[in-house]
């Protein structure tokens, strides 16, 4: 019988490196960080901030879990949003858990909706696709913003602020314009991966073409669908700049709406190195924010304690409905050969 164990893959030196970075800038950030007075800083925050904080991240998880229901509701797909949210909760585990910049859990999200609803391959694929695609542009987005308001405030020094705004602009130019040539009919990814001449490859063309046309022809035929899972992520982005900045006037930092935006923008920015969850990166990134703020380490390192301890709820609340979506153990074999075939 040919055995299924698979040997883990073997990773790149420069992402070892890149993890050896990311916590040498940890240590370097939280040294003579006085570890007591952090547990008390986090253990002040009352029973309501906890409520108050708890709610909004409530509201943030159903909103980024309705830009997908009303996606597949505009394809005529009626799932149930608390599923829907569940299987969102289950990727989010698998980007949170594994290395690199919170993406990875689309094909479980794929197979949930080919294997539990019997949606096709092609309109699975587009509906995730959509949804990872306005992500990304509400994300690029609010990058751009923060960044901006980081130039603004002269804390990056002389750099050509020029310059920067060219390379922020064109990040936020990517993923526009690829949703603005898929609804121009165009098919581009499809395309690059057709000049790949192996059967795998076009197979695989093949599924991406017909999803990026299923994607193509929602933002033709439903712009006022498009318009309102738009606003949505506007307001998913409102919530969650009122969530961090309430969290650090909570923990006693008066800080104005343009600094709290500076340091969600360190913070998201750190999530984009190829760490587990950012880790390293995502607490140097505050404790490095607070003072360039003229907060002290303590309160950034507090700030990414609560973030920290928020996010691994979550994503550990993923790992257990993954497991009940999955059927793991006992399925675990035929699963993973199902997700493989999503890759």
């Amino acid at each position: 019988m040919k055995s299924v164990a698979r040997t883990w893959p073997r990773q790149p030196l420069w992402l070892y490196a890149i993890w050896i970075a990311a916590f040498g800038l940890l240590v370097l950030s939280v040294r003579g960080i006085p570890f007591l007075d952090l547990g008390k800083a986090v253990a002040n925050l009352q029973p309501g901030a906890w409520l108050m904080l708890g709610g909004l991240n409530l509201a943030i998880i159903f909103m980024l879990a309705g830009r997908w229901w009303l996606i597949l509701r505009a394809q005529g797909q009626r799932i149930n949003l608390f599923q829907l949210t569940g299987y969102r909760l289950a990727a989010f585990s698998v980007a949170y858990f594994t290395p690199g910049p919170q993406f990875g859990g689309e094909p479980l999200q794929v197979h949930l909706l080919r294997s539990r609803h019997g949606i096709s391959n092609s309109k699975a694929i587009a509906s995730v696709s959509l949804d990872r695609l306005l992500e990304l542009i509400a994300n690029f987005s609010f990058l751009a913003l923060g960044l901006y308001i980081l130039l603004q405030s002269g804390l990056l020094g002389a750099l050509p602020s020029g310059q920067v705004l060219v390379i922020i602009l064109g990040l936020l130019l990517l993923p526009v314009l690829y949703l603005a040539f898929l609804a121009k009919g165009k098919t581009p990814l499809a395309g690059i991966l057709k000049q790949i001449h192996r059967p795998k490859w076009q197979s695989v063309s093949q599924v991406v073409e017909e999803a990026e046309g299923l994607v193509g022809s929602f933002c033709r035929h439903k712009p006022l669908a498009l318009l309102v899972i738009i606003l949505l992520s506007l307001f998913t982005w409102i919530a969650m700049i009122t969530e961090y900045t309430l969290l650090l006037n909570y923990l006693g930092l008066a800080a104005s709406p343009s600094q709290a935006i500076i340091a969600l923008t360190a913070a998201r920015l750190a999530f984009i190195v190829p760490t587990p969850g950012g880790l390293g990166a995502f607490e140097a990134s505050q404790v490095l924010a607070a003072e360039a703020l003229g907060f002290s380490p303590l309160s950034g390192l507090s700030v990414a304690l609560v973030i920290r301890a928020r996010d691994l709820l979550i994503a550990g609340t993923g790992l257990w409905l993954s497991a009940i979506f999955l059927k793991l153990p006992s399925n675990f074999v035929q699963v993973s050969q199902a997700i493989e075939e999503e890759l």
